[in-house]
């Protein structure tokens, strides 16, 4: 079964084994820009086309989006916001959620708007 969502215990294990966690902080960078494409973090949303990059290139669906969700491990010094892409047609059979970015608590209306302007765009390329 696939699994939508993206809680403590998968945010706890990319705090604690992505060597790459730290620089996934885009709260003083925001959303990357390239000719192709707009990133959050390591997701980026091609301009002109339905496609979405993490590694590989894939195809988007409309209902694909972007959400936060906050998380807060004392134990590991760590608080904020992480965001998080959705989607509904990635061949891994376990997941359809994936880790972007992360913000600190301080950059959460920022995270809101940066979601807000790629689940437009994302709604955009979708229309006719």
């Amino acid at each position: 079964m696939r699994k939508h969502t993206f809680g403590d215990a998968e945010l706890r294990e990319v705090i604690t084994t992505w060597p790459e966690f730290a620089l996934l902080d885009i709260s003083s960078t925001g959303i990357r820009e390239t000719d192709q494409e707009w990133g959050l973090g390591h997701v980026g949303v091609f301009k002109n086309e339905p496609l979405v990059s993490f590694g590989y290139v894939y195809d988007l669906t409309a209902t694909a989006r972007f959400h936060k969700v906050r998380f807060d491990f004392p134990d590991l010094g760590r608080r904020g916001w992480a965001a998080i892409f959705a989607f509904d047609n990635h061949p891994d059979e376990k997941s359809t959620a994936r880790f972007a970015a992360w913000v600190t608590d301080d950059h959460e209306g920022d995270l809101d708007a940066w979601i807000a302007f790629l689940n437009a765009h994302i709604k955009g390329l979708f229309q006719t």
